[in-house]
């Protein structure tokens, strides 16, 4: 039942905030994405100075794009928000006409919120476990922008047990991505490397296609 109540407590927020922001500069977020591209996120919760039993901890986004089959890695955004509102100082740069921050801590206010909306547009978002991560941001989101995030989702472990138990029905799914990406024969991604960690959940997703495609 929580599976259908879910989507549809999402489906209400979303067109409720669409029809608030009908009139802002963030409107296309919520129009239909038409194109081919998608974004494969990975995060993490809390630092060395802000630990997750914090009670706001901070949050460590990866977010790469990718075109069909191709994973284009020189179109990421990498980027620490936190509650700080000083915190440490750390170079931007452009790459692609993209803001690209390498290990950056930024305070999670409008202007980095709305940075991120912007680079991820309205393109389908793919990730393990991709509720759990849109749960830290969400509450976060609204306070800054006044919306959530409305694009479609594709959650990397659902699609897992959907395909392992169709071809190994008496397997049991794991709910851990490292196992998973070895029962797929998907590159690890090292722990300390959100960048590839978020590009390891495009190869597992471009390997789900595939099986899709049988």
């Amino acid at each position: 039942m929580q599976r259908w109540i879910d989507p549809l407590r999402r489906a209400v927020r979303r067109e409720r905030d669409r029809r608030r922001t009908a009139a802002t500069p963030y409107a296309w977020l919520f129009q239909p994405y038409l194109g081919d591209e998608w974004v494969a996120l990975a995060w993490r919760l809390g630092t060395n100075a802000t630990p997750v039993s914090s009670t706001t901890p901070a949050v460590t986004l990866a977010a790469i794009i990718a075109r069909g089959q191709r994973i284009m890695t020189s179109r990421s955004w990498v980027v620490t928000l936190t509650d700080d509102v000083t915190p440490a100082p750390c170079p931007m740069q452009r790459r692609h006409e993209l803001l690209y921050a390498p290990d950056a801590v930024v305070p999670g206010n409008r202007s980095s919120f709305a940075t991120l909306a912007e680079f991820i547009g309205n393109r389908p978002l793919v990730g393990w476990q991709l509720g759990q991560g849109l749960a830290a941001l969400s509450p976060r989101l609204r306070r800054s922008l006044g919306f959530e995030l409305p694009n479609a989702r594709v959650d990397l472990a659902a699609l897992h047990q959907r395909y392992l138990r169709r071809l190994h029905p008496h397997v049991d799914a794991t709910t851990d991505f490292t196992t998973a990406l070895a029962c797929w024969q998907v590159d690890d991604a090292p722990s300390y490397d959100l960048r590839r960690e978020a590009v390891a959940a495009a190869l597992l997703y471009l390997c789900f296609q595939r099986l899709s495609r049988r």
